[in-house]
């Protein structure tokens, strides 16, 4: 399937594509001298938004997402009246099956909100 067909872009959306599944492109040249050699193959998989679970467990929090979301950031506030400050949480996240956890203390702890969102 072509995506670009004619003009100088260097580069373009594929609009037409469904999250979860796997595409591959390879690019050519093609000018008034015919069709250049075939690049190598890439690939991408897109994603809608990771989905975040929370479990408690005793005075633990626990925060999870995908492991193809290592990308994303979690974010952290105290207040959610505006004007809200979502400051990085810096603490330790860490890698577990496929997934990223994020563990809290729950105990003696003031209201903290998170999110998670592209850095």
């Amino acid at each position: 399937m072509n995506i670009v067909t004619a003009g100088s872009s260097l580069n373009d959306t594929d609009a037409g594509v469904t999250n979860g599944q796997s595409y591959f492109y390879v690019v050519t040249a093609l000018n008034a001298n015919g069709e250049g050699a075939v690049s190598t193959e890439v690939s991408a998989t897109p994603h809608g938004p990771p989905t975040l679970s929370v479990t408690a467990s005793a005075d633990i929090l626990t925060l999870s997402w995908p492991g193809w979301a290592g990308t994303f950031a979690v974010y952290m506030t105290t207040n959610l009246n505006p004007p809200v400050s979502w400051q990085p949480w810096t603490n330790g996240i860490q890698s577990n099956s496929g997934g990223f956890n994020l563990l809290l203390p729950t105990t003696n702890a003031a209201a903290q909100f998170f999110q998670l969102r592209w850095p």
